[in-house]
């Protein structure tokens, strides 16, 4: 795993948010929401996606949102998605380069070293920003953002 434990403060700004939810563990739910999310993209046909990012939080309850940013809010949304206005806000960011399948081990990685360097969270939802596209990219070579919302 390649992991830049060298954060960068940036800033989010709110973006139109297209999403599946998915609630409980992470690690069988993400899967399902990822494939669901891919299997009806096609069912968004007046819509330009611009990046592929899931939103989650672990407080109050495990909350993950597989999904991309939009240029503009959707009409006539398939009951398969949701819609939000993502707020943004303040985050440290963590880049990873390697498998998907390494996102868990960074997380943890990159909150204990936000930890040491004082930061708190805020609430508001964790971000991993997929810069790679896999059908295109070497699984060693995936590009994710890890973003943490910091106060």
């Amino acid at each position: 795993m390649s992991l830049n434990l060298d954060p960068v403060e940036v800033v989010i700004p709110e973006s139109h948010y297209v999403f599946i939810q998915t609630t409980g563990d992470f690690m069988t739910n993400a899967p399902k929401a990822w494939q669901d999310l891919n299997s009806n993209l096609g069912l968004l046909s007046k819509v330009s996606f611009q990046d592929f990012m899931s939103l989650y939080k672990v407080i109050p309850e495990r909350v993950y949102r597989a999904g991309v940013t939009v240029t503009e809010k959707p009409e006539n949304l398939p009951d398969t998605f949701s819609y939000c206005l993502f707020e943004g806000g303040k985050y440290l960011k963590f880049t990873l380069v390697g498998s998907y399948a390494q996102l868990c081990d960074a997380c943890d990685k990159a909150l204990e070293k936000m930890r040491t360097l004082n930061y708190q969270t805020r609430d508001g939802y964790f971000i991993e920003n997929y810069v790679s596209d896999p059908k295109t990219t070497n699984e060693t070579d995936l590009i994710t953002e890890i973003m943490i919302p910091i106060a």
